[in-house]
């Protein structure tokens, strides 16, 4: 089942996807060619300035409201638990290059092309890149080519203003997170039954 290792599931078959998929020009095969690294970025890294490099940085996560009334989970044991947790996560492509901006380009279309070969992501390949049997066969995660106004752009970029690069902005939608807890229902009411009591006087009224 997806629990709480979900987002860093999603997170690490991003950057998994891209790495395996790395054509000849990334890795330094052929002459003349550089080797183009992948990785899982945090807020503290945008301060590095990497000569090539394609970062993959979480900036939000947001509820899904389109999953607002999932059914609840049947747990192995046959017991009900509560409906899962569905989040929308947006990610940050930046492709970054020192000494050529023409292969940063490169790097940046490159990834574009790649992640769209991937409007969905199946369990087997969440499971694969994360946690193993994380997400149950009939599960899976929508990635979105996200597009931002010049003022969400900025907005995002304030982990580094003054360097601000080409970018992709994606979303992965509707990632389940489910619930522990057991859901019991209390039984049908079969009859009611009244007694009469005593009104006590309270202060002396």
């Amino acid at each position: 089942m997806a629990n709480h290792h979900a987002i860093g599931t999603v997170s690490r078959s991003l950057v998994g996807i891209l790495k395996d998929a790395r054509p000849p020009e990334f890795l330094g095969i052929d002459p003349g060619t550089q080797n183009a690294a992948v990785e899982l970025y945090q807020a503290s890294d945008f301060v590095k300035t990497p000569n090539l490099l394609l970062s993959v940085y979480l900036y939000r996560i947001a509820f899904n409201p389109g999953g607002r009334n999932r059914p609840f989970r049947i747990g192995t044991d046959g017991k009900r638990y509560r409906p899962a947790l569905p989040l929308d996560l947006f990610y940050l492509l930046t492709a970054w290059c020192k000494t050529d901006p023409v292969q940063q380009h490169h790097l940046l279309a490159w990834a574009a092309r790649q992640l769209d070969d991937y409007p969905v992501l199946p369990s087997s390949v969440l499971n694969h890149y994360g946690t193993p049997n994380g997400f149950k066969d009939e599960e899976n995660v929508e990635l979105t080519f996200e597009h931002l106004t010049q003022e969400q752009l900025v907005s995002v970029w304030e982990v580094n203003k003054p360097n601000q690069q080409p970018s992709l902005v994606y979303a992965a939608r509707c990632v389940p997170i489910d619930s522990e807890t057991e859901f019991i229902e209390a039984g049908l009411v079969q009859s009611r039954e009244f007694k009469t009591g005593t009104l006590e006087r309270v202060g002396g009224r």
